[in-house]
């Protein structure tokens, strides 16, 4: 009989354990008004003016201001995406983060263009990019 209760107390005793040990210091810590913020905001920063180029957008949560001279009318940081795609060219489509954001893209199609050009092929890049979702 000694041995069921001892089964039964032990594992009991470990839940006990762990709770003093993990929520014991996380009351005292809520008590105290201790709060981290971890950096990493996922909506659109608030009173930074490093962010005029942003505007809100339900389904990005933001996204790069149309209005700013660098950016496309469908808001990412590139020229303006000719539609319908004119004959003869070939679109070449590149997504990413910043690394994208570098601008090999845009090299990529000057060489295709400087290789293999002609008078009836062309080679452009878009880059819909958005460095912030990396």
């Amino acid at each position: 009989m000694h041995s069921k209760s001892s089964a039964f107390f032990k594992p009991l005793l470990a839940v006990a354990a762990v709770t003093v040990v993990l929520g014991v210091p996380e009351l005292v810590l809520r008590a105290i008004g201790f709060r981290y913020e971890s950096g990493v905001e996922y909506r659109l920063p608030q009173g930074d003016p490093s962010f005029v180029f942003y505007a809100s957008d339900p389904d990005l949560h933001f996204k790069f201001d149309s209005a700013h001279p660098e950016v496309n009318s469908f808001g990412f940081p590139d020229k303006e995406i000719i539609l319908p795609k004119p004959d003869g060219v070939y679109r070449i489509l590149f997504l990413g983060d910043s690394c994208t954001q570098q601008g090999y893209p845009g090299r990529v199609a000057e060489r295709l263009n400087r290789a293999r050009a002609t008078r009836d092929l062309r080679y452009d890049s878009v880059t819909p990019d958005r460095g912030e979702y990396a």
